[in-house]
């Protein structure tokens, strides 16, 4: 689950709704996640915010 996600249902949470949040992965971050891999710890391309702004939108 990404951060526009969890961002996503704070607001509807905010206004009133009663939301669950559902994760299918251990844990949460989507594109921003850290991962560990052979003892490293690594970063997770946040490729949404990285992208060039034509692609953006």
């Amino acid at each position: 689950m990404g951060i526009l996600s969890l961002i996503s249902a704070r607001m509807l949470a905010d206004h009133g709704w009663n939301v669950t949040v559902y994760e299918k992965s251990p844990g949460v971050g989507g594109r921003l996640s850290t991962r560990r891999v052979n003892g490293h710890t690594e970063f997770c391309s946040p490729g949404s915010i990285t992208a060039p702004p034509a692609i953006r939108g």
